[in-house]
């Protein structure tokens, strides 16, 4: 079985997590099975350490505009006009061979992303259902779907694919909402990243002693609530400081994303408000690679977290966290961990009280065995969900 990966890139660590958590899945899974990127993911030693191959057609990521309908209309003429430009267009498994698409798109499918990704979305899995294909979709969230077309183009996305699995409740009554009942297909399952298990031993110094990871998100100050885009990097720096004052913890500034990244910059926004009192308990740690990422956020105490994958790789180790949310994604992941009051929407001094909860270690250590109870049930809704794709492939 030839199976296309859609959605996926190296540019952001939760979506590179994603990336290798259904890379590993489909492995164990569907051992026979060869897996394929589309070449335009521009990054040959990514794609060369996952040990996946690369599609033979010029696939743009759903929303980049004309070029995405250009490429499946006219794919011998983008290609051309690619290696014209310098970009390596050509792989091993064509297009015509595919079996399956699997989408592990991040953030795209809804209101604060715009129409353009849920129709080209649309428009490729209606192509792909002519060509008897099975589609897979796993998407980071779904909805809202407020803007005009955007309930139409759900349905069709829905009308053509073998399976839509919702990640969160809100994200599936977003999907129900927009496009009624009696739809077997929508179906709800936890996080894929949430199972997989990878542990890498760090030795780095500055990670030896006992500390709390910051996770800061660029996202923050565009798509947050306009209260968080105006106080994100104070009230940020005012939980460091409640955390150094109230404790001997260390922190570390760990940058969940690319060191040139603008993640980065507001991470060191951040480092030049706080106390410098404390300057010498505070270091800045940027890591590329989001397996090593998971296993350094397993050795905090805890982590207060803006990126939602640094929540839930903390989450599914045992890591109690705090998380300032954007997007409805966050509070249902931590409704799925009974966990709603670390969740914030919007900032509220009740954040500083919860930073100080997870200071002390037998509020810690409670917290850390309910997660335990947790994720042990999410491990078996995950083997669920993955009985019912298999059987779905094999229709």
């Amino acid at each position: 079985m030839n199976i296309l990966i859609t959605g996926a890139n190296f540019n952001n660590k939760g979506a590179q997590l994603m990336l290798e958590s259904l890379v590993a899945s489909i492995k164990k899974r569907i051992p026979q099975s060869k897996i394929c990127v589309s070449p335009l993911l521009n990054n040959d030693k990514g794609i060369k350490l996952l040990e996946v191959e690369k599609l033979n057609f010029p696939l743009f990521h759903y929303g980049s505009g004309r070029k995405f309908i250009l490429s499946l209309k006219y794919p011998l003429l983008v290609s051309m006009l690619l290696k014209i430009k310098g970009k390596k267009v050509s792989g091993s498994i064509e297009l015509e061979d595919i079996d399956a698409v699997f989408d592990i798109s991040g953030f795209a499918f809804g209101d604060k992303w715009g129409n353009a990704p849920l129709k080209d979305l649309g428009i490729f899995a209606s192509m792909m259902k002519g060509k008897k294909v099975k589609f897979i979709l796993f998407p980071q969230a779904f909805g809202s779907f407020l803007l005009e077309g955007m309930r139409q183009d759900i349905k069709k996305v829905v009308d053509n694919v073998d399976l839509l699995i919702t990640r969160d409740k809100s994200s599936y009554e977003y999907v129900v909402d927009s496009v009624g009942l009696g739809y077997p297909n929508i179906q709800l399952y936890p996080d894929i990243t949430l199972t997989f298990k990878k542990s890498i031993t760090i030795a780095d110094t500055q990670l030896s002693g006992k500390f709390v990871a910051i996770v800061p998100n660029e996202r923050m100050l565009d798509k947050a609530s306009a209260n968080w885009q105006s106080q994100y990097t104070q009230v940020m720096a005012k939980i460091i400081d409640t955390i150094l004052s109230s404790s001997d913890l260390n922190v570390v500034m760990l940058i969940h994303a690319q060191g040139d990244s603008e993640d980065a910059k507001v991470g060191k926004d951040i480092i030049a408000h706080l106390d410098e009192r404390y300057s010498e308990r505070v270091s800045y740690y940027v890591e590329e690679d989001p397996v090593r990422l998971k296993s350094i956020i397993a050795k905090a105490r805890f982590i207060v977290g803006s990126r939602f994958h640094a929540l839930a790789s903390a989450l599914s180790s045992n890591v109690p966290c705090i998380a300032t949310s954007w997007l409805h994604k966050y509070e249902m992941l931590f409704d799925d961990y009974e966990s709603r009051e670390f969740s914030f929407a919007d900032p509220d001094p009740e954040i500083y009280q919860r930073a100080i909860d997870l200071i002390d270690e037998s509020f810690n250590a409670r917290f850390r065995d309910k997660l335990d109870v947790t994720n042990v049930t999410l491990s078996q809704k995950s083997e669920e969900m993955w009985a019912t794709i298999i059987e779905v492939l094999k229709k």
